[in-house]
């Protein structure tokens, strides 16, 4: 139930998860699909079986499943060309995967005067382009690069859980008296817990 009391702060922020919560499919996925092709993703998926089926039983670290995932596909890559291909994503992809109830629930925050941010787990290449495009601050994972070249590594901690929260504290966005929170799985709920308004999968 949305908060509509009029003694609400007037100086609100709606922090959004990405993946899940405002798009019907995981982006990152997408975005290889996109840019690699669906072959590719389908032989990383039989390469990678062992570490994925390792991290699924808790044997192996999300974040170094993750960076195994996208040096296989990225490592390597000019940040001009992850760029480009990010801001594509964003125009052509990411229209066709947003939840219509999320557009609305986003919508009514604007209309409210709510500063919006994306707060994800994804990288930062492919999530930003989309979100600086309407108007949305961002805070995603942020990309290792040498040399002008994505590592296929991650530059920062994988925005997830309780680094969610941390990020959202020292991101430099103006203070605000009322967090409005939105999140579908475990990665998001000390994000939801730190709110004072949340909501857990509201939009399926």
């Amino acid at each position: 139930m949305l908060h509509t009391d009029s003694q609400k702060p007037k100086n609100c922020l709606a922090a959004f998860d990405f993946d899940g919560t405002i798009t019907t499919k995981d982006s990152g996925i997408e975005f290889i699909r996109f840019t690699r092709g669906t072959w590719r993703l389908f032989w990383s998926g039989i390469f990678l079986s062992p570490t994925l089926l390792f991290w699924k039983m808790g044997l192996y670290p999300r974040e170094m499943a993750k960076e195994r995932f996208l040096k296989w596909h990225f490592g390597g890559k000019t940040i001009t060309e992850m760029k480009q291909k990010g801001q594509a994503f964003a125009k052509e992809v990411i229209p066709n995967i947003l939840r219509p109830q999320a557009i609305e629930r986003i919508e009514w925050h604007k209309e409210q005067g709510h500063k919006i941010v994306i707060i994800t787990a994804s990288l930062d290449f492919w999530v930003r382009p989309w979100a600086e495009s309407q108007g949305f601050s961002c805070i995603a994972t942020v990309p290792k690069v040498e040399q002008g070249r994505f590592t296929g590594q991650l530059g920062s901690p994988n925005c997830y859980g309780q680094e969610k929260v941390d990020r959202l504290k020292n991101s430099g966005l103006p203070k605000w008296d009322f967090l409005f929170a939105y999140g579908d799985t475990a990665g998001d709920k000390e994000l939801l817990a730190f709110a004072d308004q949340s909501e857990f999968k509201p939009f399926r």
